[in-house]
């Protein structure tokens, strides 16, 4: 049985622990052992093994707080979007062969604004302006013995609509004429035009966003070479007034006081009215319903007797400035 240690002494070493300490504070080796110190250091601030770290060096000013976020508001990162696997970068997406994105126009213009024309509203055709107005233009074309007609069909705005008349008027003037059926036709044709171009030009401009181009007006009418293609209504005009003009010397409108002057022979006489000089012969009478000479005065020296049907009549006749 072990009897305890008495109070107040050291308990003896575990048996057989060679490296256990002696007890008391004793070192046996004490005399033997320096003291280690810190080899790098130098002599004067080799401090004991055991020894407590000095301070940590104190900063020189005091770290200045960072300034505080106005009204009470924390900075926060913004938030960063979401990388791609491998290391790729998210591009924004391409439009297909170089196209421009829908809201940009190409070539660089300005997109058109909506258009929206109310419901029921007439637009062109051409263009899609508005306001328009229903009507037709039409050409004609002669061709010797066929004929060819022409037509565009509206509605049509203000411009568009001046651009169908000035084109196919243009046309008809130059390709109109030719054929005896053609140059009746034509001048009506153009008359015709003439009342759809005064629809067309009552009209206000077209309204702007039209989606599709308009026709080019061109020059006026009267500017266009074809312009001189009016001047064969204006032969024709003077033709017929010459042959009126001619019928009207007719020995048929000859009256009593007028001079006639025989462009024929006294077998074939060709009488006609002419102003009163030597050569001529003066009307003394003018005998109608019959063809009989019997009834002229004895002074008249000479008669012309004419019978065209149911038109007879005979003149009676003396010598300008005779008895």
């Amino acid at each position: 049985m072990t009897t305890p240690p008495p109070p107040g002494s050291s308990p003896s070493p575990l048996p057989g622990n060679p490296y256990a300490q002696p007890t008391g504070g004793q070192n046996p080796y004490a005399d033997q052992v320096p003291p280690q110190g810190n080899p790098y250091q130098p002599a004067q601030q080799q401090q004991q093994p055991y020894a407590a770290a000095p301070p940590a060096p104190q900063q020189p000013y005091p770290a200045t707080p960072p300034p505080p976020q106005p009204y009470g508001q924390q900075f926060q990162a913004p938030p960063q979007a979401p990388q791609q696997p491998y290391g790729q970068q998210q591009s924004a997406p391409q439009q297909p062969y170089g196209q421009p994105p829908a809201d940009q126009s190409p070539y660089g213009q300005q997109p058109q604004p909506a258009f929206a024309p109310e419901p029921g509203t007439l637009t062109c055709r051409f263009c899609g302006g508005y306001p328009a107005v229903d009507t037709t233009v039409r050409g004609h074309r002669g061709m010797i013995v066929i004929m060819q007609w022409r037509s565009m069909r509206g509605p049509f705005c203000r411009t568009c609509g001046t651009a169908a008349v000035r084109d196919m008027s243009a046309k008809t003037l130059w390709q109109g004429w030719w054929g005896y059926g053609s140059s009746i036709i034509t001048p009506i044709t153009l008359i015709r035009n003439l009342f759809a171009h005064n629809k067309i030009k009552a009209l206000p401009a077209p309204a702007p966003g039209q989606p599709g181009p308009q026709m080019d007006p061109g020059k006026p009418l009267l500017q266009r070479p074809a312009a001189i293609m009016f001047l064969v209504p204006v032969a024709v005009l003077v033709v017929i007034i010459a042959a009126v003009v001619a019928g009207s010397s007719d020995a048929t409108y000859a009256s009593v006081g007028d001079c006639v002057v025989n462009k024929g022979t006294d077998a074939n006489p060709d009488v006609h009215v002419a102003t009163c000089g030597p050569g001529t012969y003066l009307v003394d009478q003018k005998l109608s319903g019959t063809t009989s000479d019997t009834n002229c005065p004895q002074s008249d020296p000479a008669s012309y007797t004419q019978q065209e049907g149911s038109d007879e009549f005979v003149l009676c006749l003396k010598p300008y400035g005779g008895s």
